[in-house]
């Protein structure tokens, strides 16, 4: 990167910082918002371990609709299921991409389908385009470990998430008190966020 692009960025970066506080002071909160990466590591793997049985079936649906350049109608009660866990994953430091690929690839089904029933026109480029790089995402998260690693992380560091996650994928009991914990964290930092940011489904945890 030249040195005019990276002057550029820097200050497109402090506009949006700019912009941020301007809008968090005119209504009323802090101008510094605080951090949404809530979910502890090992509930963030808990949740894409969940997120599994999604990735491919979403897959499917990107290649079908590249394959027939059109829009493809989807039944989306299957996103149900996985609706927490993606809440999750989305709010975990440790997240590399999968959320952010599964959500944009949920709002394209969503919205095929929304134009399959309405019979508007639609730009099938932007529609492939904005597909392609949700698989993408998919992809690279697809292949991220969730297991410290580091120089300061010991193996028994490791082996402690492992067992961690394996407890969290089998005591339904230990799992719903780690939920618990993670919408107790969610409701100390929400009055402090913006409306567009907050979520209804980590305050019912």
């Amino acid at each position: 990167m030249v040195a005019d692009d990276r002057k550029e960025m820097q200050e497109r970066i402090k506009q949006f910082h700019e912009e941020v506080t301007k809008r968090r002071l005119a209504a009323g909160l802090p101008a510094d918002a605080p951090d949404l990466n809530i979910v502890p590591a090992t509930v963030g793997e808990y949740a894409y371990v969940k997120l599994g049985g999604l990735v491919p079936v979403v897959a499917k649906y990107i290649t079908t609709l590249h394959k027939f350049n059109r829009p493809i109608p989807m039944d989306t009660e299957i996103f149900e299921e996985y609706d927490l866990p993606l809440v999750l994953l989305s709010h975990c430091s440790e997240d590399n991409g999968l959320a952010i690929g599964l959500e944009v690839a949920i709002g394209i089904v969503e919205k095929c389908n929304d134009l399959i029933e309405s019979g508007e026109e639609y730009d099938i480029d932007d529609l492939k385009s904005r597909s392609f790089y949700a698989g993408q995402f998919i992809k690279i998260g697809g292949r991220h470990q969730f297991t410290p690693w580091g120089g300061s992380v010991t193996r028994e560091d490791q082996d402690e998430h492992k067992r961690e996650v394996q407890r969290l994928l089998n005591d339904d009991e230990y799992l719903n008190k780690k939920l618990r914990e993670v919408g107790d964290r969610y409701r100390t930092i929400e009055p402090l966020l913006e409306e567009r940011y907050k979520n209804a489904k980590l305050k019912r945890l």
